[in-house]
């Protein structure tokens, strides 16, 4: 319960901030980096740390990998979460932009509006992560939320309609809702608890490397390609990623 409310509280900025952004147009957005700082302040003055046993000698990554710990789930969410923030980042955060400023011509504000869209159905999905993983595995959860991309994607790619892309970046965010935070909820009911700080850093630094390489690649595969041809094939990707997935792992 408690990962997916954060997941809706980020969704939340997830939609605003794109909103913001296109009003603002291309440079004024990166102040708003600056309003960290407003939660800097009271987190460093207001909040406890945590009590930590210093004295555990098992926490380390080392430990982690060499001891009775299966590897495989761990491994697979990893490979999940990077996927879902190349999709992300690279197709639903610089691909459609440039497909909506490029064939449909709206202008800042209203591709940040357009972006933003998917940050609904994925606050109101993730609120229900609960409910949902009493019906399906997490894993099953994961899986689903691929294919709300794939379809999603390649409805973009497809569409000739405004509002049908609006339909279907409604779908791509309950895809996010069901994907992101449940991987983190299935990290943290697999991870021991002297291990948990060790797994959720790796997942960090994965979630970084797919933010990292989303865009480029995107940006790269579109100039090649062009950006409806991308999104058709990141959606393509994403089922695929899907199929493999219950292909690896049956949980």
């Amino acid at each position: 319960m408690l990962i997916g409310t954060n997941a809706a509280i980020l969704a939340v900025g997830a939609a605003g901030y794109p909103l913001l952004g296109g009003a603002l147009a291309w440079s004024a957005p990166f102040a708003c980096f600056l309003l960290a700082l407003l939660v800097a302040i009271p987190g460093i003055t207001l909040l406890e740390e945590p009590h930590r046993d210093e004295n555990n000698p098992n926490s380390s990554i080392r430990e982690l990998l060499t001891g009775s710990t299966p590897m495989t789930p761990f491994v697979i969410l990893y490979l999940a979460i990077f996927g879902i923030f190349v999709i992300l980042y690279g197709a639903q955060l610089t691909a459609v932009p440039f497909l909506l400023a490029n064939e449909y011509h709206l202008s800042s504000a209203g591709i940040g509006l357009l972006v933003g869209l998917p940050a609904v159905t994925m606050g109101l999905t993730a609120m229900q992560g609960d409910r949902v993983l009493q019906v399906l595995t997490s894993f099953q959860s994961i899986a689903l939320g691929f294919v709300s991309y794939g379809i999603g994607l390649a409805v973009v790619a497809l569409a000739d309609s405004i509002y049908v892309v609006a339909g279907a970046l409604f779908l791509f965010g309950l895809g996010q809702g069901l994907a992101e935070p449940i991987t983190d909820t299935a990290l943290n009911e697999r991870a021991p608890d002297e291990f948990r700080g060790s797994i959720m850093s790796i997942r960090t630094s994965v979630l970084r490397l797919g933010t990292t390489i989303g865009p480029p690649l995107t940006v790269g595969a579109a100039a090649l390609f062009g950006y409806r041809q991308t999104l058709l094939a990141s959606g393509a990707a994403a089922i695929l990623i899907r199929a493999m997935w219950f292909t690896v792992r049956r949980l």
